[in-house]
Order: C-alpha cells, then sequence, then structure tokens
C-alpha cells in the first residue's frame, strides 16, 4: 500500500513512522498516543496523501481537548506545527529549520515581503538575529492560537492559503522591520513569545510586506463639505485595503434641512453620507484578513441624533438604516446630568452654532452651549433627556455596536495632542537615572550599558526609556524576582535613596517641552511645562513657572542661575512611579515623579525604603551582602551611610 508524499511522489506505508509522529507529539503531555491513534478511526487506502493522514491526526487530537484532558491542544498543535514546516520548508525539527536570512530572501522572490527588508541589516546582524529565533515555541502555543496565527496572521498566498513563515519567523520579523537595534528586536520578539505583549492585527499580518503597514486604526476628521466628505471617502477605501480599522468623526456635517449657500439648496441629511462611508468600508477587505470595519462618531446634541441612535437596528428599511458600521456617541457631564435628572436637551446643527463642536469636551463648552440655548434666533430642537437616553441604552444593549465616549474624561485624561490632552507629567526618553537592578535574568544586551556589582546586582545609569523597556518587560506584576530602584532623596530627612520603581509608562510619543539649565555645571533636564522640579528655595515648581534665581536640587551639589527654554520641536516623554517618596534624580536634577500612571501597580509598593546612603559612593561587599538578605524579605532597610 502506498502513499502518496507532498512532493507527489509514492513511497510505501510506515506504520512505525505514523506511530513516532504521535509519540513525539505527545513527549512530555499528559496525552496517550494510542488516544490519538485510535479516535482517528483512520482509514487507511492506496494512494492516501500524507497530507491528509496528518489533518485526520490534527482533527482527532482536537476532538480529545477537555477540561480534563487540555493537553490534547499542545498535541494538535504540535501536529499541526509539523504539518506547517514539512509544507513550507520540506523539515519540521528545530535544528532543521532555515536560516532567517534565507526565509526573507525566499518571501522576498515570491513578492510577498518587502524587498528592502533585505539591506536593512548585514550579514553579521542577520546571523545574530537567526541566534534570537527559539522555534521550540511553536510547541507551546495551542492549537487555537497556531490555527488563527495560520489563517490570519501568517504571510500567505491568500487565494492558495499557502503560508511561506512559521509564528516565530513572523514574530522576529514583526521586530526587525519596526526596530533598528539588536537589543530591541530581541526585547520585543521575547514579549511576544512570552505573550507580555499583543499586537493590532494589521501589524502582525501586514508590516514585514509590501504594503508597509504600521497604522493599525486610522481616525479620518471630515469637515462640512463635499471636498472633505469625497476625500475621506478615498482615504477609507486606501486604509481599508492597507488592513487598517476606520475611525471616522462625522459631527461636523450640517443637519437635514441646513441652509447651503445661503438657502440654495436644502441639506440631505448624515444619512446619505453615511451610505458613502459604509460603501467605502465595505469595499475591499483588510488585505484579505477580514471585512473593513469604520465606527462613526457623533455628539448626543446633534441635530439628527434621534435617527443616528437607530441607524443599526432591524426596525425601518435600508433608506433610512445605515447598519455595516458602528457608532460612538459622545457625552460630557453636562448631558449626563440633564438625562438623569429628566431635563431637556437641545439639539442643534453645528452649522448654526459656530465655535460649539470644536469647545465640545474642553471648559468653555457648558457656557457656551447655554448660551446659544438662550439665543432665540437659532433653530434649536428640545428633547427629552431621559427619551434619549432610554433610545441609547436599548440600541446599545440589543446591538451591541453603540458606544459611549464621555467626551470631558477624554479631554482630561488623554495623552493625545490639541484639546484633548492629560496633564502631562513627564521627562524626554534620553534622560538618565541612576539606578540599582537585582534580577536573575542573565541577558548581557538587556545589562550591556550597567555594571555588575555581584551576580543578580547591576548598577549604573541608563535613560527613562531603557527604564521603561527593563520595567514593562521584565518587572511585572507577575515577577517579584526583579527589581528596579532609582536614586531619589527624603526631602524631610535630606538622605539621598534608591527607592523602589512601582510603575513606569510612555506618557506622550509628541510632547512639548522646555529644557532647564543649570548655568554653573551645565546639568539640563528636558521635560513637559507641567513637570515639577524641587528647588531649595520654593520647594516643587512647575517647570513653566521656575525663575532664573531658582536653586536646582542637583545630587553633586547646587545648581546656579537657570537657562529655560521652550523647544520648537516634540519628542517622546515618559514617567516613572517611585514608592515612598515621589521623586528622583533626572540627570542629576531632582524633579517629581508621576503618581498616577494609568497601568497596573505592582504589588511590591509594601517595600518602604530603598537602599539609603548619605553620599553618592560605591557599595560596598559587606553592605552589599546585606542588601541581599534584606531583599529577601518585603522590606529593605540600610539606614547607615556606604563608602
Amino acid at each position: 500500500m502506498n502513499v502518496i508524499k507532498r512532493d507527489g511522489s509514492k513511497e510505501p506505508l510506515n506504520v512505525e513512522k505514523l506511530n513516532k509522529v504521535v509519540m513525539w507529539a505527545c513527549e512530555g503531555l499528559d496525552a496517550n498516543p494510542s488516544d490519538v491513534l485510535m479516535n482517528s478511526k483512520l482509514k487507511i487506502f492506496d494512494g492516501i496523501k500524507t497530507t491528509k493522514i496528518h489533518e485526520i491526526l490534527v482533527n482527532s487530537s482536537v476532538d480529545l481537548i477537555s477540561e480534563k484532558t487540555p493537553d490534547y491542544q499542545y498535541v494538535a498543535s504540535r501536529l499541526f506545527s509539523f504539518y506547517t514546516r514539512k509544507q513550507i520548508f520540506g523539515v519540521f525539527k528545530d535544528e532543521e529549520m532555515p536560516h532567517i536570512k534565507d526565509v526573507v530572501k525566499r518571501n522576498i522572490e515570491i513578492g510577498l515581503y518587502d524587498p528592502t527588508i533585505i539591506d536593512k541589516y548585514d550579514d553579521e546582524t542577520w546571523d545574530k538575529i537567526n541566534d534570537i529565533i527559539d522555534h521550540s515555541q511553536d510547541s507551546k502555543l495551542s492549537i487555537a492560537s497556531y490555527q488563527k496565527m495560520h489563517s490570519t496572521y501568517l504571510v500567505k498566498n491568500r487565494t492558495t492559503n499557502y503560508v511561506y513563515e512559521t509564528p516565530q519567523y513572523a514574530f522576529v520579523m514583526i521586530g526587525a522591520v519596526l526596530f533598528n537595534t539588536l537589543k530591541e528586536i530581541k526585547d520585543f520578539y521575547r514579549e511576544l513569545t512570552a505573550k507580555w505583549l499583543n499586537i493590532p492585527t494589521p501589524i502582525m499580518a501586514g508590516v514585514r510586506t509590501g504594503t508597509r503597514q504600521f497604522a493599525s486604526c486610522c481616525l479620518i476628521d471630515i469637515d462640512d463639505d463635499l471636498d472633505s466628505i469625497y476625500a475621506s471617502n478615498h482615504a477609507i477605501g486606501r486604509f481599508v485595503s492597507r488592513r487598517a480599522g476606520i475611525g471616522v468623526n462625522m459631527g461636523r456635517i450640517r443637519s437635514f434641512g441646513s441652509e447651503i449657500r445661503k438657502g440654495e439648496a436644502s441639506h440631505t441629511g448624515i444619512i446619505p453620507f453615511l451610505k458613502l462611508v459604509e460603501a467605502a468600508t465595505k469595499s475591499c477587505s483588510q488585505g484579505g484578513i477580514r471585512d473593513g470595519s469604520s465606527s462613526v462618531h457623533f455628539q448626543i446634541w446633534n441635530k439628527e441624533i434621534e435617527e443616528i441612535l437607530v441607524l443599526k437596528n432591524n426596525k425601518g428599511t435600508d433608506d433610512n438604516r445605515v447598519r455595516r458600521l458602528d457608532y460612538s456617541i459622545q457625552i460630557s457631564k453636562l448631558f449626563w446630568e440633564r438625562m438623569l435628572k429628566g431635563e431637556d436637551i437641545t439639539l442643534f446643527s453645528t452649522y448654526d452654532v459656530p465655535g460649539l463642536y470644536e469647545a465640545f469636551g474642553t471648559d468653555a463648552f457648558d457656557d457656551m452651549y447655554r448660551k446659544y440655548e438662550n439665543n432665540k434666533l437659532i433653530k434649536g430642537k428640545k428633547v427629552k433627556g431621559k427619551d434619549l437616553l432610554i433610545t441609547l441604552a436599548s440600541e446599545r444593549m440589543n446591538t451591541g455596536r453603540i458606544y459611549i465616549q464621555n467626551i470631558d474624561n477624554v479631554n482630561k485624561q488623554t495623552p493625545f495632542k490639541d484639546h484633548l490632552t492629560m496633564s502631562n507629567l513627564c521627562l524626554s526618553g534620553d534622560t538618565m537615572v541612576d539606578v540599582r537592578i537585582l534580577s536573575k535574568l542573565e541577558d548581557e544586551l538587556l545589562f550591556e550599558n550597567l555594571e555588575e556589582l555581584e551576580e543578580g546586582l547591576y548598577c549604573g545609569k541608563i535613560s527613562l526609556e531603557e527604564l521603561d523597556s527593563i520595567y514593562n518587560t521584565f518587572v511585572s506584576e507577575l515577577d517579584s524576582d526583579n527589581r528596579i530602584y532609582v536614586l531619589s532623596k527624603d526631602i524631610e530627612s535630606d538622605i539621598i535613596e534608591y527607592n523602589l520603581v512601582t510603575n513606569s509608562a510612555l506618557m506622550n510619543e509628541s510632547s512639548k517641552v522646555i529644557k532647564i539649565t543649570s548655568e554653573l555645571n551645565g546639568e539640563n533636564v528636558t521635560c513637559t511645562e507641567s513637570h515639577k522640579i524641587f528647588t531649595k528655595n520654593r520647594g516643587y515648581v512647575l517647570a513653566c513657572e521656575l525663575k532664573s534665581d531658582d536653586t536646582l536640587d542637583i545630587s553633586g551639589g547646587n545648581g546656579g542661575n537657570l537657562l529655560i527654554e521652550k523647544l520648537n520641536y516634540e519628542i517622546p516623554v515618559y514617567d516613572i512611579t517611585v514608592d515612598k517618596v515621589h521623586n528622583f534624580y533626572a540627570n542629576d536634577i531632582l524633579v517629581h515623579n508621576c503618581q498616577e500612571i494609568n497601568l497596573p501597580t505592582s504589588p511590591l509598593t509594601d517595600i518602604n525604603d530603598g537602599l539609603t546612603y548619605k553620599k553618592k559612593i560605591k557599595v560596598r561587599k559587606e553592605d552589599y551582602e546585606k542588601f541581599l538578605e534584606l531583599t529577601k524579605g518585603d522590606s529593605i532597610k540600610i539606614k547607615k551611610g556606604l563608602n
């Protein structure tokens, strides 16, 4: 009896080989190879394809998955990985997998990878990137995860369904495209394989391809004129085809019946233009991965809000419904209060109330809104707030695809630009901080800029950007073995100390900043205007309110007169949360930290004291040994000076 192999050749059926494959898939797992074979009810006939045999074994393993036997999800995944590797490369063992550069060359020749990738790195760097890949990670994926990668995220011919890479090649290639250094690629790859990082579908599937898709979601702000409306629909179609999800702001468009060209024409309302957006969205797929998707934003006081709220339901006709879009309704505190109290809400066309839409979400909105309400010359429409709330809640419950955006909260808490800003307590990413890191990790690249005093204790200066990367990769709430302490100061006792970092974040990718320089010694820090800087003469002062004669607290001494300059460019800014004292030395200048970073708080906040010392000098070996001994518990208390 013969079987047909992948290359079309025939060979005699080898039952022993079949058994070995299933035994290999079950190795180290709570799974029985015999159960997989018995459950498959495999009927062998002359001329059966080996791919068909493999598919049957995968399905057999899937059928055995249950709450009591969960390991069969990994048996199925291993068999599916075997199938995929043999299909692409003709091999299946980890050590037999081809070099990453060969994979890149092949996929460029096929036309699936961006041809510029190959020249981004020299041969030596490609060798090092290849060394990063751990092909055994494929066997740690569940069958659901692997099949999702295969169907959606791996680079493939979506007509034939033939894939050209495995998950590990995909992960490392995404990093190689997004970043420029070996350390960044390695960190990114580690985070993906450890499931600490989840990246959007368009980036996962498209970032290394010829589309060069880096945007997961695109926000398109449509103005109240035909040129903007039709240009925006062109943009929607283009971005959908490049795998992006779309957010559309249509709140500026005037309402049904509004004047056009001084009354020459009357506006047809929002529905015809929503149908244009719907058509543009659904005209293309997201790179063959899934259908296009758009969410459209409207303000609760829009004159057509009653019609907008019911656009997705199954009542009405196709003429007055636009069901294949999602909707976001923007509400501020003023309207929540009126709806809950049963008071009226006045609806306006944005054309009739100049400036009101631009003010929505700012402190200026409420007064402006009330003035327009009291202006009898403006055509508003009064509705009962409670009726709007009931309709909104009903449609939200019935469709599940109408969302609520608390626009004033967004304005107060968002990191974005324009009037959607938050209290930016942040510093530039290249700001250097003095750290002590306790870690069991053995990674030369990770700590390459630090001195290892003893095994597991690293000291020196790193940038806030590097600190953020280390913290969010390794000092998570799930990992209490790795800790970062930063040089800070107990202002009351005037003692310089190392205190625990309990959070770190990139606060804004593009923020306006100012540079503060001590003319005495040249120490400087670049930060946002609202960051607090400690002065010896006035305590904490906002950076924008510093005076030239303020005295900074510099770890190596005092600062002289200050030079304060606003920079004419924007940069990414970072901040950290420091336990107990809530400050740290940034480029040797004492600054306040951010106490409200919107990230999970580490369980290590019960550590009340850092490694304390009175002068910035080297740690003695005996003190380090005591330091290690004390860190085994819940707190660190060393109050004596170190030499």
